[in-house]
């Protein structure tokens, strides 16, 4: 045997980690839901051995139709429950703690790594008291400020304008920011201090995800942090596999939730006073009655992916009029990546991306009359100005989010580093 062939001999392939991804919910409904999900059927289309453990009722099979493993822990979000059963169960949930222990107990291996995404509305911070165990092989996704903020999103509801405030401070205590009633804050607050506990400094965790580099201070404001975040830009499919021909449209499209902090009713009498055609597309939610404020909007409803692309054909720009920091903006890069012009907030991450790269427009949202100068600015810009947006854009060379094979093999990597030398072969 010569030596080529003895060394061929002793080299053992590394297997591929074994990837639990970890997720309040089976049913994507959001944009992180979304992620945890496609992440997961990427994985097994690349030969990954994949569990998704989800905290909810369960999705009917549709996850192990893809070949994708699932662990279902049978709980209900807190606003599915009574007050006092949310609020105890909000604050460190017992039965999912107890659940996720034993899958850990009867699956672990030095191969598996864990990926942590949505937790606050059923897992609650009871999971990372748990995931403390196997904290070393353990990704925390921030697909919010929740790490940071005992509100999620470092911004006061009241006063519409970011806090600054040291995380549960004595003033940060004192202050009413909550979008419902000053004891849910304190209720949050509580949480957030279970959160800190469960956490804890003294874990090793793999590390943290954050969606853009500029997310990254501010998850360090709140001192949970062991180690730096890693940016891992969410991967952004357009929403139409042609390039909208922008130019030659004149409405303006809101993709997403009908809430506090998004900013809708700002859009809304802006568009009014700009003059402008705007389609509000997403579920209204409780309270419809903006729909009878704003007769001249249209309000789609919620519709699925493939029906949001056919109601922007004829858009001129996707607005994203956040009041808070958005951590990223999908949408509006979806929307980007179609080759709409995109008119964000200048205080979301993805705002300085928007104007550096010239794929639309950045505006203050704290007044209507200033957004509907942006409208108008962008409704009379020349054509052949929204065309150069428009077709930069749809290229793709200076695209705001991953492409779906990027972000996953940036995933990949980390997993690989999380098991790297701890796999006997």
């Amino acid at each position: 045997m010569n030596a080529l062939a003895r060394i061929t001999q002793q080299v053992t392939p590394v297997p591929l980690p074994k990837v639990v991804i970890i997720n309040d919910s089976s049913r994507a409904r959001g944009g992180a839901t979304s992620l945890a999900i496609l992440s997961a059927k990427m994985l097994v289309a690349r030969g990954y051995d994949v569990t998704f453990v989800a905290a909810d009722q369960g999705d009917d099979g549709e996850l192990e139709s893809f070949g994708i493993k699932t662990r279902i822990l049978g709980g209900k979000k807190i606003n599915e429950q009574s007050r006092l059963k949310s609020a105890r169960d909000g604050m460190y949930n017992r039965d999912a703690a107890r659940e996720l222990t034993r899958f850990i107990r009867d699956n672990d291996d030095d191969n598996t790594v864990y990926h942590l995404h949505v937790w606050a509305q059923i897992l609650s911070p009871a999971v990372f008291d748990v995931l403390g165990e196997v904290a070393d092989r353990t990704y925390i996704h921030a697909h919010d400020f929740f790490l940071a903020c005992p509100n999620g999103a470092l911004f006061n509801f009241r006063s519409k304008s970011s806090c600054t405030l040291k995380p549960a401070s004595a003033k940060c205590l004192a202050t009413h920011c909550d979008k419902r009633a000053y004891a849910h804050k304190l209720w949050r607050s509580a949480r957030y201090q279970s959160l800190k506990t469960h956490f804890g400094k003294d874990k090793a965790w793999a590390g943290v995800i954050s969606l853009h580099p500029e997310m990254d201070d501010r998850l360090e404001r709140g001192g949970l942090t062991n180690t730096k975040p890693t940016a891992i830009r969410n991967p952004a499919v357009p929403f139409s596999q042609s390039r909208i021909r922008a130019e030659e449209n004149d409405v303006f499209c809101y993709v997403g939730r009908i809430e506090a902090g998004k900013g809708v009713e700002t859009l809304c009498n802006a568009a009014r006073q700009a003059g402008v055609k705007l389609r509000v597309i997403g579920a209204v939610g409780a309270d419809s009655s903006i729909k009878d404020r704003y007769p001249e909007v249209e309000f789609t409803g919620w519709l699925n992916r493939e029906d949001i692309g056919q109601h922007l054909q004829d858009a001129r720009a996707l607005v994203m009029p956040s009041e808070f920091a958005e951590p990223f903006g999908l949408v509006a890069a979806e929307a980007s990546a179609s080759g709409l012009p995109v008119i964000v907030s200048n205080t979301s991450m993805i705002s300085k991306d928007v104007r550096d790269d010239t794929l639309g427009l950045t505006t203050d949202v704290s007044t209507p009359e200033v957004l509907a100068a942006s409208l108008t600015e962008m409704a009379h810009m020349a054509s052949s100005r929204v065309k150069a947006i428009s077709e930069t854009a749809f290229k793709g060379d200076k695209a705001i989010g991953n492409t779906p094979d990027a972000w996953l093999d940036a995933l990949c990597g980390l997993y690989a580093k999380a098991v790297s030398g701890k796999v006997k072969v």
